[in-house]
């Protein structure tokens, strides 16, 4: 299992904890269902919280600004704006405003997390 499944796995985790329910991740033979596709990208995590969709990214602080991650962010912020869910950016403790900086930049606005121990 590589690093980011590792994470994506501890976010799941960590969601299950919260009371997220119907999560679906992008863990191969996990027994999760995997995420669906908003604006023609696939989101690590798909999660309801009362009542309210919540579609989490997993991204590092080297590839926060490359151009394909920023596309992928830019349309599931869009997808979650036009359908009134929550976008989670996740992130290296180190790096949030680094993150937080080079979205905002982008027009992308979102909830971060920072990784858990995996």
């Amino acid at each position: 299992m590589s690093l980011h499944d590792d994470i994506v796995k501890s976010a799941v985790e960590y969601c299950k904890k919260e009371g997220f329910t119907n999560i679906k991740a992008t863990l191969p033979d996990s027994g999760f269902d995997y995420p669906d596709e908003y604006s023609g990208k696939i989101p690590d995590i798909e999660a309801d919280k009362d009542g309210v969709k919540h579609l989490i990214e997993i991204e590092t602080c080297d590839n926060i600004s490359n151009t394909e991650t920023i596309d992928q962010l830019r349309k599931l912020h869009k997808a979650c704006v036009d359908s009134g869910y929550r976008f989670i950016v996740e992130v290296p403790a180190h790096c949030p405003e680094e993150a937080k900086d080079i979205l905002s930049k982008n027009g992308i606005s979102c909830e971060f997390w920072r990784y858990r121990k995996v």
